[in-house]
């Protein structure tokens, strides 16, 4: 098993939007660094019988830096305490007064985003028993960001995050295979990220740990 990571286009959609020409460029850089990876695997007649995976973790989403949501202006007591910014902001108010208030301010003024009581979080995310999740979550609608700042935006004028709800396409990402056995051209259904060590198990003819994949979606 050897797995690489190209951070390339991860990098260049942070910075400069998945649009641009910047992302379009490392998309070429990675395409020719997997060209050679399967020349490599060609020349020493390995082609036909190794397995390849293609994956993403996440997609990338465009983000304007005026469309910025000031946590702020909802949280603000100096004993709250916010963890994370840009799609997703944790938020551990400092007592349950605090965390009333909170919910008052955004009743008062709803913006860009969710804000969800952790035991409301919906079941399709899994993200709601673990001690680290914090009693408020916020969730930027795609295309906003939250930011814990008081000071001007240092962010691009056009920027890329992801981390959004996956339901929404631009944050779905891509699954590709190839390998003995795997007819070409064949398409599968939706692919989950906790799938793929699932299936990564059953070609290596080890015994997966307990977890939530299902090697099905892939159609083995």
């Amino acid at each position: 098993l050897i797995t690489l990571y190209f951070e390339d286009v991860d990098q260049a959609g942070h910075r400069y939007g998945p649009h641009s020409e910047e992302v379009a460029q490392a998309i070429s850089k990675l395409d020719e660094a997997f060209g050679r990876l399967l020349s490599g695997l060609k020349a020493r007649g390995l082609d036909e019988k190794t397995f390849i995976l293609l994956v993403s973790d996440h997609g990338m989403a465009e983000v304007k830096r005026a469309n910025r949501i000031r946590l702020k202006n909802y949280i603000q007591g100096s004993e709250d305490r916010i963890v994370g910014k840009g799609a997703l902001s944790l938020v551990w108010p400092k007592d349950e007064n605090a965390k009333l208030n909170i919910l008052e301010r955004v009743k008062k003024l709803p913006g860009h985003f969710k804000l969800f009581k952790k035991e409301s979080i919906p079941e399709r995310f899994h993200y709601s028993e673990h001690r680290r999740i914090a009693p408020l979550v916020f969730l930027a609608d795609e295309g906003w960001y939250l930011d814990s700042g008081v000071l001007p935006s240092l962010k691009p004028e056009v920027f890329g995050l992801h981390g959004y709800d996956n339901d929404n396409k631009n944050m779905q990402a891509i699954f590709v295979w190839k390998g003995p056995g795997v007819q070409s051209g064949n398409k599968v259904g939706e692919v989950q990220n906790v799938d793929i060590y699932s299936l990564l198990a059953h070609l290596l003819k080890v015994e997966p740990a307990n977890h939530d994949g299902k090697i099905g979606r892939a159609h083995v």
